[in-house]
């Protein structure tokens, strides 16, 4: 049962062939956005849902939130322990 993928961002259909950043990986329908030496993490920020289809049908996820975590603070504390 050889099936496809596919993914939409925000209600519509996320192109991931015209974003360098972004990939599938083969076979699984795994999205991966590469943005670790370029690109901006609020690029993509939305809501996303994968469609998986096959002979038999088509299965769509819930919905996945991404969203660009907040800004980190360093600290440097001692641990008491």
């Amino acid at each position: 049962m050889l099936g496809s993928f596919s993914w939409t961002r925000n209600g519509t259909h996320f192109d991931i062939d015209k974003d360098p950043l972004v990939t599938m990986k083969p076979g699984t329908g795994t999205l991966i956005i590469n943005i670790m030496s370029e690109g901006k993490a609020e690029t993509y920020e939305g809501v996303y849902q994968c469609t998986a289809r096959n002979e038999r049908g088509a299965a769509v996820s819930n919905n996945i939130v991404v969203r660009p975590s907040s800004k980190w603070k360093l600290v440097n504390q001692h641990d008491p322990f």
